[in-house]
């Protein structure tokens, strides 16, 4: 399982896995570490770091699309995570564990992780600090995002904005 070789920073199945197609997106390739590993192993690749506002309306939109999946409208609780059947019965719950480390029974600790969002955006734009043009980082609620994106990977925009799917309030 990817999350389980993440957790032990073994990429070599992550990077084999990357030999089948050319983008990549969500878990985990959004996990920290990950990019270094594909950037070495795929010399000239483009990364896009997507951010929120800030991190108050990050976990704002975290929180509200995990009520929406897996709390029936409320905060989950860590039973309602190990009972959720996302990619295998708590595999949420294992991933919230093994990626944010909050303590037991506080799966939503908004201080660990907001922590863990800031300590992740901080880590990719320093490791791309001295290489501006493999990194993008953008904010997809920006009315200019998609025409940022676009210019980034050097394709013509199809359309004006990004389509969107899975809104919540929290944005």
């Amino acid at each position: 399982m990817f999350v389980d070789d993440w957790a032990c920073r073994d990429f070599a199945r992550i990077l084999d896995y990357c030999t089948a197609s050319e983008a990549f997106q969500d878990v985990p390739f959004s996990l920290p570490f990950t990019y270094q590993a594909v950037d070495m192993a795929f010399p000239g690749s483009k990364f896009i770091l997507t951010v929120r506002r800030d991190s108050e309306t990050w976990y704002r939109s975290l929180t509200t699309f995990h009520a929406k999946l897996f709390g029936a409208g409320q905060m989950p609780t860590e039973d309602d995570l190990a009972l959720a059947s996302y990619r295998f019965r708590g595999w949420i719950l294992l991933l919230m564990q093994k990626l944010y480390a909050c303590p037991a029974g506080d799966p939503y600790n908004k201080a660990c992780l907001v922590q863990a969002y800031e300590m992740h955006n901080a880590m990719v734009r320093e490791y791309f600090r001295h290489r501006p043009a493999d990194l993008l980082t953008i904010d997809l609620t920006s009315e200019d995002s998609y025409p940022q994106f676009c210019h980034f990977l050097g394709k013509p925009p199809r359309d004006e904005v990004f389509p969107w799917k899975n809104r919540t309030d929290a944005w």
